[in-house]
């Protein structure tokens, strides 16, 4: 009875999955699915290996839920930000997008309002912008980020394929409003749960990866072990999205943009999230040499957009204190 469901199992997985993984790898190899063995990850259920046309193996179940999420993850950033319609001001580009964050991190460090984070740290995130922002500063579109996407806000069926998820119905059935999402289909809403954290922003501020497989510097993943990486499910995630892609809309721009995204993702979050900004002031080497620069024209730049705060004690101690 064993075997038979085995067999079951991998001929509806090489029937969902094999054709799909052939056009992932260049190379000459086969591509195949084989059971995998009791020494790998997962006893509560079979595992199953694809092993791609480069030689390289990943987990069936993985690709399963990989190629769900990929198809979701175009359709939500393919809705395009209210921002972009009728907007009475144009929409910021993503330097700009991030100054402003960091700026109210700045303000909020010096008028004591902040509870963790350094006036001095900010402004040398301030002075790294150009580093992770300027080359994506030509991409005007803003979209929409779900802004919690962590395993436990997503729904999946037997073989880790989002469930309730139907393609192209996202679009005509969704809106942003006072920054939640709201889906009118409570079918899809059984797909990815806990809206309330979604904003519009940037292209480049909101392809990233989800939190599971991010592998970001202070994030803490449950079930997970010490040097999991997820490098390869980041690859293949790009590399499916990209196929997702291009047959909806017949662009690559956000495989792209996924695909450059983990540094991008680890400064950004180093801005809000407590544990990510502490690891990334004490171990990011690039913020190691910026951090003996002067801040002075940093701060210059923020007072001229706060005037009033000029006469801050914080201030006038950063002031002397680098004279």
């Amino acid at each position: 009875l064993n075997q038979r469901k085995m067999d079951q199992n991998t001929s509806l997985l090489e029937a969902i999955i094999l054709p799909q993984a052939r056009s992932l790898r260049p190379g000459k190899g086969k591509v195949t699915l084989s059971p995998g063995n009791t020494s790998q990850v997962g006893h509560s259920h079979d595992i199953f290996i694809v092993t791609l046309a480069d030689g390289s193996k990943i987990i069936a179940r993985q690709i399963c839920f990989l190629d769900s999420l990929a198809g979701f993850l175009v359709e939500l950033w393919s809705i395009p930000g209210l921002g972009c319609v009728g907007a009475e001001t144009p929409n910021v580009p993503y330097s700009k997008w991030l100054q402003d964050m960091l700026d109210r991190a700045i303000k909020r460090c010096i008028t004591g309002t902040g509870k963790w984070g350094t006036t001095r740290d900010y402004l040398v995130m301030r002075s790294m912008i150009g580093y992770y922002a300027y080359d994506y500063d030509y991409i005007a579109e803003y979209g929409i980020a779900h802004g919690d996407l962590h395993a436990n806000n997503i729904m999946v069926n037997d073989l880790l394929q989002l469930t309730g998820y139907v393609s192209n119905c996202i679009p005509p059935h969704t809106f942003i409003k006072h920054r939640k999402f709201i889906t009118t289909d409570t079918q899809d809403s059984t797909v990815v749960v806990d809206w309330d954290w979604a904003f519009e922003a940037p292209l480049p501020a909101i392809v990233q990866f989800p939190w599971f497989i991010a592998d970001v510097p202070g994030w803490h993943n449950d079930g997970t072990s010490p040097g999991d990486s997820f490098r390869e499910n980041r690859d293949y995630l790009v590399q499916t999205l990209r196929i997702a892609e291009m047959s909806k809309t017949g662009s690559d721009k956000l495989s792209i943009l996924l695909a450059s995204a983990r540094e991008r993702q680890i400064f950004q979050s180093a801005i809000n999230f407590r544990d990510i900004h502490k690891e990334f002031v004490a171990g990011d080497q690039r913020f190691q040499v910026a951090r003996k620069e002067d801040m002075r024209p940093e701060l210059e730049a923020f007072l001229v957009k706060h005037p009033d705060l000029r006469d801050a004690c914080e201030v006038k101690l950063i002031m002397a204190s680098m004279q």
